[in-house]
């Protein structure tokens, strides 16, 4: 993928945050994950924190949170 000038390009951190939450749904149990940017966007929603994850690629651990309706 790319063009003459540019020939590798990535999905961006956001996606590649939300792969990796959605491979640990599993561990925590839950159909779910998103992260706190997510959580932030929807402010007319309670969501269940789950926690910190340290994921693939970052330096910093996620707060991590459920959506409601998932459980």
């Amino acid at each position: 993928m790319g063009s003459r000038i540019r020939l590798a390009y990535t999905a961006g951190d956001a996606v590649n945050l939300a792969s990796r939450l959605e491979s640990i749904t599993k561990q925590y149990g839950v159909d779910m994950i998103v992260g706190e940017e997510t959580r932030n966007a929807v402010s007319d929603v309670v969501f269940c924190e789950l926690g910190l994850v340290r994921v693939k690629g970052k330096d910093k651990a996620a707060r991590i949170f459920e959506p409601p309706g998932c459980f």
